[in-house]
């Protein structure tokens, strides 16, 4: 399993975000740096994200913990020798065990090599990925923020993103145009505003996210 390593930015991220959104540049003065991990193994991270869809960080953690007691660590082929019967066991759905068992086989047959798409445009990357077998929109982000690392990533399926922008914002309601004149506003540092928004969410509400 590779080692976790920073989401590295640098100041400029954090002024540009401060001189483009006057609403979040008080909660960038108070937290200062946020800090947030990448897992370089893309395939490990498109699995915990998968796992993870639709549910509280909490109880994705909770999921996660046993489908690696029965699988070990998240490889292709510990995947393929898994049991499907155990992983839904662990409390996997049917379709996530699908998606699972579908990206191993892929990667494993050579039909997707993930460090093919790191050449990609951020869009591409993620629409690359959304090809797979249930594996959504936000599931791709997800992976892009926290395996590659990209940081240009906002993504509107974020609950928790949303949930903290409406705050910040003081908005009622959260709409796709809201959020493609904000992720316009952030470009080229939509990741690190969200590692923002995230730690606002988890100021807020004490569940961390994703």
């Amino acid at each position: 399993m590779a080692a976790y390593v920073d989401i590295h930015f640098g100041v400029e991220a954090m002024q540009h975000l401060i001189e483009a959104d006057r609403a979040l540049a008080p909660y960038i003065e108070k937290y200062g740096r946020v800090n947030a991990k990448r897992n370089p193994d893309v395939f490990a991270v498109l699995v915990s994200c998968i796992i993870g869809q639709m549910l509280s960080g909490k109880a994705a953690a909770t999921i996660e913990g046993r489908v690696i007691a029965v699988c070990g660590d998240f490889t292709p082929a510990n995947i393929l020798r898994s049991d499907p019967v155990k992983l839904r066991e662990a409390g996997l759905s049917a379709a996530k065990v699908d998606a699972i068992l579908n990206a191993a086989k892929k990667v494993s047959a050579g039909e997707l090599d993930l460090d093919d798409l790191q050449h990609l445009t951020d869009d591409e990357y993620v629409g690359k990925l959304s090809e797979l077998k249930g594996v959504g929109r936000w599931t791709a982000e997800m992976v892009a923020i926290f395996a590659e690392g990209r940081l240009d990533v906002f993504s509107y399926g974020d609950l928790a993103i949303q949930k903290a922008v409406m705050k910040v914002h003081g908005y009622t309601s959260y709409s796709k145009e809201r959020h493609e004149r904000l992720k316009k506003l952030y470009s080229p540092y939509g990741t690190i505003a969200s590692l923002y928004y995230y730690a606002i969410n988890d100021a807020t509400t004490g569940n961390p996210a994703p």
